[in-house]
């Protein structure tokens, strides 16, 4: 497909992974192809993430605010060729430091200032993304004053609410103007990210499960967030919360 050899595919796809680089040199497939940016399939698989023996997803500190397993750079380095060249184009994660330092969300964003001018707006709390879609139970419908100035301390064995909007933009038009697309993510990296734009907010605990989708970009304004990334022969699309299973 797309004139690309299985090697690069499998350097450079969806399914990307060594174990099929190496079944493919084992089958003699050819090594000598390049790609778009001259790189050979060795060059390529020396970007492949490498499963770290005798670690587990928790193992990062990540929650303490320790080491981050994937490549970290400071948005005012680099451009959107290398984004694509070194991330986009070799289907990598990155993260970007900085990329919003200037933006007027940065400045303007906290808990009581968007409940004191958009607390009317109206919000679907569910404990993951589409859950009403996946069967999961109807999601009640409330104000964003109330959803924020709620209580959201979880009772065992339940999972926090947290709001995920597709409709921002509509329902609230300059706070999405506040929130530009980074300059690095722009044209130059083929990202297109204006087309859905998402606003979420959430208590501790809460948040996505595993799944899958097209370039994406997240940003965060306030508080921490936790990104559990996963190879890419290993992806999954879950509908539990991530509390809910084993990591």
């Amino acid at each position: 497909p797309q004139g690309l050899s299985a090697a690069q595919l499998a350097v450079n796809g969806p399914r990307a992974s060594l174990e099929i680089c190496g079944m493919l040199i084992r089958a003699g497939a050819d090594l000598g192809a390049i790609d778009a940016h001259g790189r050979s399939v060795f060059e390529l698989a020396r970007l492949l993430p490498r499963k770290q023996e005798g670690s587990n997803s928790r193992a990062s500190s990540a929650w303490s605010g320790g080491s981050c397993d994937m490549a970290t750079v400071e948005a005012s380095t680099v451009g959107a060729g290398e984004i694509v060249k070194d991330f986009l184009d070799v289907m990598r994660p990155v993260l970007l430091r900085g990329a919003w330092a200037e933006c007027a969300a940065m400045k303007q964003w906290d808990v009581s200032e968007l409940a004191r001018t958009h607390g009317q707006i109206e919000v679907f709390p569910e404990a993951v993304p589409y859950g009403s879609q996946f069967g999961l139970g109807r999601a009640n419908k409330t104000t964003l004053q109330e959803f924020l100035g709620a209580n959201h301390s979880a009772r065992s064995g339940e999972v926090p609410m947290y709001v995920f909007d597709k409709a921002i933009e509509a329902k609230a038009p300059d706070l999405a103007t506040t929130c530009p697309i980074p300059e690095v993510l722009g044209k130059g990296a083929r990202l297109e990210l204006d087309a859905s734009r998402q606003f979420i907010v959430g208590p501790p605990g809460s948040g996505a499960p595993f799944h899958w989708h097209s370039h994406a970009w997240s940003g965060l304004l306030r508080g921490r967030k936790v990104w559990y990334i996963r190879r890419n022969d290993q992806v999954v699309y879950s509908k539990q919360h991530l509390s809910l299973i084993h990591i």
